[in-house]
């Protein structure tokens, strides 16, 4: 009789392992599933870039870093998306990437960078180091060489 219930107690043991293996395992697929599904981190417009605003656009945490400026009632911004969020994309995951903001001027600011700045085109380019502009590119070939040459830099 003793032997009876250790082996009942054995078979419990035994669906117990094996029911938990089965949540956990079913568990991390879904979650991966998800996140497969879902993306949460990929860069697809400029929008999803982290924004800056008038008054913080010179004073972020990074030493170098690029600042996007566009707006989405002007025409030309689709002829940067490539060039943008693919290098955003780098910015993101690889370490010796300056990382690079968005600046919206219909809502950071309602233009006055651009009145401060004398920007001619938008979109626009800032490269600032240690809190001051560097160089400002407003040339469509300005902007996608300088961001083309930083990712064949790898």
């Amino acid at each position: 009789m003793a032997n009876k219930k250790i082996n009942k107690n054995k078979l419990d043991t035994n669906k117990i392992i094996f029911s938990a293996a089965y949540l956990i395992v079913t568990l991390i697929a879904l979650i991966f599933v998800v996140v497969l599904c879902v993306k949460p981190f990929k860069i697809t417009s400029y929008d999803d870039l982290k924004q800056v605003e008038y008054k913080t656009y010179k004073t972020q945490e990074a030493e170098e870093y690029y600042v996007f400026i566009y707006s989405e009632s002007r025409s030309g911004n689709d002829w940067y998306t490539d060039i943008v969020v693919q290098y955003a994309n780098k910015a993101r995951t690889l370490s010796n990437y300056a990382p690079i903001y968005g600046y919206d001027l219909e809502v950071s600011g309602q233009g006055r960078l651009e009145g401060e700045l004398s920007l001619k085109n938008v979109p626009a380019l800032l490269h600032i180091k240690n809190g001051s502009i560097s160089k400002t590119y407003t040339n469509w070939a300005d902007i996608r060489s300088t961001l083309s040459d930083l990712m064949e830099q790898e």
